[in-house]
C-alpha cells in the first residue's frame, strides 16, 4: 500500500512540475527529420506536429528534446576572459594535430567538430545500450578492494537511490581497460576509480585518497582525474604503479566540474577545471593551467586564471552548470573544444529529467594574453537514472576514427535494489549508453 501511494504521489507531482515550467524560448528543433523552430513547451516535455511526429521520444534516455544552435545574439554576449598574471605564450588555443592512437601524451583529433556536434544536437545520433558487471563482495585487484566499500553509499534519498553516485566516465584509449569512472562516498569515507575490461566486467578498484574525486579524462594512455588540491594521472599500461601527481597553483583547486587536458603544438600541455559542481548558487568557473613535462609525466605547471561560466540568455538555465567535461582537438585547425555536460538533479527530474550538452570554442584575445571559451551549440537529452544519468557521467571520446562519441552512464548501485527499479532491475550490473553518428 505504502509502495502504490508513494507511486501515486510520484505521478501527480510530475505533471504538476510541468504545468508549472512555462514555454521555453525559440528553440530549433525536428519532427520526422523537419526542423523548424519555434517556443516548445517545457523542455524534455514531448510534443506533436503535423502527422503527429514527436518531438520527444518520451521515456527513452538520448532523445533530443532542445537544441540551442548560437544565432546573431552571441554577439551581444562579451566574451569571458582569463589573464595571465605572466606573459601568456603565443597559441595557448591550438593543440597538436597529428597525434597517432597509441601516443602516450596526445589524443587523436576530430574532424570538423562543430560539424558533427550539430549532428548529435539534430538527432542525427543512435544511442547503443552497454553494460558492464562486478560481485559486491568480491575483492578486485590492485589493493582487494570490494564494490561494498566504494559503490555502497550510506544514507538514501527517496526510492533507494544513495546520496553517492559514480562521478565520472569514459571510454578511454586502451584496448585493455576500454572504459573507466570514478565513484564519489559519504563524509569520512574514500570514494574510488574504476576501470572495466574487454569482457565487460570490472577488472580494476582502486580507492581514491579523498571521498570525492573528479570526474575523468582519457589522455593518451592515461587516465586523468584530480583531488586533494592535485592532478593524477594513472598509467592504464601500468595500472599497478603509483599515480604520478603535481600539485596545482594558485586559488585552492576545485574539480567539481570535470577536468580535460590536451597537448599543445609546442609540447606543453593546457589543462581546464570547471567547478564548483552542483546547481546551487554558487559562482561557476574555469581555471587553465599550463604544463610541461614528457610522455605525461608533468614536471612543471603554472596557473593561467580563470573565467565564469556564462552562456547566451537564450539557452536553458541548465547551461550554466557542469559536472564532467572534455577536451578536444580539431584535425586540420589545431582548434580546441570544450564539451561541459550536467543534467536535472532535483527530484522526479533526477530519475527522468533533461541532459546538457554544451560545446565552447577556445579563443585566444588581447595580444596574446586573454583566453575566452565562447559558446558555439548545446542541445538537450532526456537523461535515465538507471542507464544515462547526465549528471555526473557525460563525456565525449573521439575514437581513431576521428568520430566524436557521446557517452553517458548509471547513477549508482545499491546492493538492496531500488523502488520501481529505478536505478535497475539487475543489482550488479552498470548499464550506459554510446551514442554513435549516424
Amino acid at each position: 500500500m505504502k509502495a502504490l501511494l508513494l507511486f501515486l504521489v510520484v505521478a501527480v507531482l510530475l505533471p504538476l512540475q510541468v504545468i508549472q515550467a512555462g514555454p521555453t524560448a525559440p528553440v530549433l528543433h525536428s519532427h520526422a527529420g523537419r526542423s523548424h523552430t519555434h517556443p516548445l513547451p517545457p523542455v524534455g516535455v514531448g510534443h506533436r506536429h503535423g502527422h503527429g511526429a514527436p518531438g520527444v521520444v518520451s521515456g527513452q534516455s538520448g532523445a533530443i528534446s532542445g537544441h540551442y544552435p548560437p544565432t546573431t545574439q552571441v554577439k551581444q554576449i562579451a566574451p569571458t576572459t582569463v589573464t595571465s598574471p605572466n606573459n601568456t605564450p603565443s597559441k595557448l588555443t591550438k593543440a597538436k594535430v597529428n597525434c597517432r592512437r597509441n601516443e602516450p601524451d596526445c589524443n587523436v583529433c576530430a574532424v570538423n567538430v562543430q560539424q558533427q556536434f550539430n549532428r548529435a544536437a539534430s538527432g542525427q545520433i543512435h544511442w547503443q545500450s552497454r553494460y558492464w558487471r562486478f560481485k559486491w563482495n568480491k575483492q578486485y585487484p590492485p589493493n582487494k578492494v570490494r564494490p561494498l566499500e566504494v559503490f555502497k553509499g550510506g544514507k538514501e534519498f527517496l526510492l533507494g537511490i544513495p546520496t553517492t553516485h559514480v562521478q565520472g566516465f569514459v571510454r578511454t584509449n586502451s584496448g585493455r581497460f576500454p572504459y573507466a569512472g570514478s565513484h564519489s562516498h559519504n563524509r569520512g569515507k574514500q570514494g574510488g576509480l574504476f576501470l572495466v575490461g574487454r569482457n565487460k566486467k570490472l577488472a580494476m578498484l582502486m580507492k581514491s585518497k579523498s571521498r570525492h574525486p573528479s570526474g575523468v579524462h582519457a589522455f593518451g594512455q592515461y587516465l586523468v582525474y584530480g583531488e586533494s588540491g592535485r592532478l593524477f594521472l594513472k598509467d592504464l599500461n601500468k595500472p599497478h604503479a603509483k599515480d604520478s601527481s603535481i600539485r596545482l597553483p594558485g586559488p585552492k583547486a576545485n574539480f567539481g566540474g570535470g577536468v580535460g587536458l590536451v597537448k599543445l603544438q609546442d609540447g606543453s600541455y593546457l589543462m581546464l577545471t570547471t567547478g564548483p559542481g552542483g546547481r546551487d548558487g554558487r559562482r561557476r568557473f574555469n581555471r587553465f593551467y599550463q604544463l610541461k613535462g614528457k610522455n605525461g609525466r608533468m614536471s612543471q605547471i603554472r596557473y593561467l586564471g580563470q573565467s565564469g561560466q556564462r552562456k547566451p540568455a537564450y539557452w536553458a538555465d541548465g547551461f550554466k552548470y557542469a559536472e564532467n567535461l572534455s577536451m578536444i582537438t580539431e584535425c586540420g585547425s589545431g582548434d580546441i573544444y570544450v564539451v561541459h555536460t550536467t543534467g536535472d538533479q532535483e527530484s522526479i527530474s533526477a530519475i527522468t529529467g533533461n541532459g546538457y550538452w554544451r560545446l565552447s570554442k577556445l579563443e585566444q584575445r588581447g595580444g596574446g594574453n586573454q583566453l575566452s571559451l565562447v559558446p558555439v551549440n548545446a542541445f538537450i537529452n532526456t537523461q535515465n537514472l538507471s542507464r544515462c544519468s547526465m549528471r555526473a557521467t557525460a563525456t565525449v571520446h573521439v575514437n581513431p576514427a576521428h568520430r566524436l562519441e557521446f557517452y553517458c552512464h548509471g547513477y549508482a548501485k545499491n546492493p538492496q535494489g531500488s523502488t520501481f527499479n529505478v536505478l535497475g532491475k539487475s543489482r550488479n550490473k552498470f548499464k550506459f549508453k554510446a551514442g554513435i553518428l549516424r
